[in-house]
Parts: structure tokens; C-alpha cells; sequence
């Protein structure tokens, strides 16, 4: 049997040319470079949290929330080299770029929602992230319902 060489490499140039894309405001080619990606190796969680954190920024909630939903599931359909041994888990981060994202489309039912899965996996915001989104939450009278999640 044949090994297959390590896709490590390939993982960290693409990353790296999606936050490029990203810090400099071309979505579509960061995108481009998702998708690509795809077919020659699986993204890993890091990837897949630039593209949320792009598409947040960008109000394409939508977008964001399909790459999230990805990582929850612990794949993408459109990648097939996913296999028990690099499946996709949030992490602390995931949380708090879907939050934000949320947040800026004002998106508030799947505010809450992602919120009580992160709190239910053992999450919990940072300081700054939690200032800020307490901030634009205040901002747009949405208290109420955030003193219901237990803040």
C-alpha cells in the first residue's frame, strides 16, 4: 500500500492565501480558494475560521453559516478528503467568528441558537468578544433576550 504524503503543507499555503485575500477585501477570490481547496485537501478548522470571519465582516450571513454548519458536522460534502482521523470540531474560536457574524446580519434567533451550543460544549466568550458583543447587542435593544441566555 502506497502512503500518502502529507497534505499539512498544502493546508497552511491555502489558509494563508485566504486570510491574504480576506485582509485585503477580495471575498470572491478567498472563495475561489476555499472551494479549490477542497479538491486537493481537507481544510482544517483554522481555514474554515478565516472563511467565517470573512464572510461575517462582509454581511454574507449566509455563506458564513453554511461553513459553520460544515465545521459542526465535522465535514464538507464538497471535500472528500475528510476521514475519522482530520474531522472538523468548533473550537472556541468558531463560536465567537459565528457570534460576531450573527451579530453584524443581526441574525438574532441563530445568535441564540449558536450561543447555547457553544455554552453547551463548554465554551465560553472572551473578554473583548464579549464586550463587543455586548456592545452591538445593547446597540439594537436586544437585552432582553440575552439576560434570557444567562448573561
Amino acid at each position: 500500500m502506497q502512503a500518502i504524503p502529507s497534505r499539512k503543507s498544502d493546508v497552511i499555503t491555502f489558509t494563508g492565501l485566504i486570510q491574504t485575500c480576506g485582509a485585503v477585501g477580495h471575498i470572491e477570490d478567498a472563495a475561489f480558494l476555499f472551494k479549490h481547496m477542497q479538491l486537493i485537501c481537507a481544510p482544517n478548522v483554522r481555514t474554515c475560521n478565516e472563511m467565517i470571519k470573512i464572510y461575517g465582516r462582509n454581511h454574507l450571513f449566509e455563506e458564513a453559516k453554511m461553513i459553520y454548519e460544515g465545521v459542526k458536522k465535522g465535514s464538507f460534502e464538497s471535500c472528500i478528503f475528510f476521514d475519522k482521523t482530520n474531522r472538523l470540531h468548533c473550537d472556541s474560536f468558531t463560536f465567537e467568528l459565528m457570534l460576531k457574524a450573527a451579530a453584524i446580519s443581526q441574525q438574532w434567533a441563530y445568535f441564540h441558537r449558536v450561543y447555547k451550543n457553544m455554552t453547551s460544549q463548554g465554551f465560553f466568550l472572551s473578554g473583548k468578544t464579549s464586550l463587543w458583543v455586548m456592545m452591538k447587542v445593547a446597540k439594537l435593544k436586544q437585552v432582553r433576550g440575552l439576560l434570557f441566555y444567562g448573561w
